[in-house]
């Protein structure tokens, strides 16, 4: 019984384990590496040149993930909620219906309201003669 627990737990937890983003597993690998190669670097007396060097692959890679993503698609960068949101919103309009407009010269440019002028600057605070 014991062991056909941990099997389903095993089961069930892999197949609903979510990121906040695409780079969040990369990120902890970074950390997990980087940080104690560092710390040896620094502290330690043996292979220090090792140690330092050693992590700055993987950090590379991670800033080229980052920039192959942020180039071809963006949204994945972003944590979960805003996926959804964005979906929802995609699906919500397409049942409507209507489309979205990403390009900016197919947007309608929105003029500014004329402004009336305000009291004069020799008169600024102080009532007009006439009116009380």
């Amino acid at each position: 019984m014991f062991p056909d627990i941990w099997a389903k737990l095993a089961r069930e937890g892999i197949s609903v384990v979510r990121q906040k983003n695409v780079l969040r597993p990369l990120l902890a690998l970074d950390a997990v590496i980087a940080l104690p190669c560092f710390a040896a670097a620094v502290f330690g007396h043996f292979w220090q040149g090792a140690f330092f060097v050693a992590p700055w692959p993987l950090i590379v890679f991670t800033l080229g993930y980052y920039a192959f993503f942020a180039h071809t698609d963006p949204d994945r960068l972003q944590d979960e909620e805003f996926q959804q949101n964005v979906r929802e919103q995609k699906l919500s309009l397409e049942r409507k219906g209507g489309e979205i407009i990403s390009d900016p010269i197919q947007l309608e440019v929105v003029s500014t309201p004329s402004l009336q002028p305000a009291q004069d600057a020799d008169n600024m605070g102080t009532p007009r003669a006439g009116k009380s």
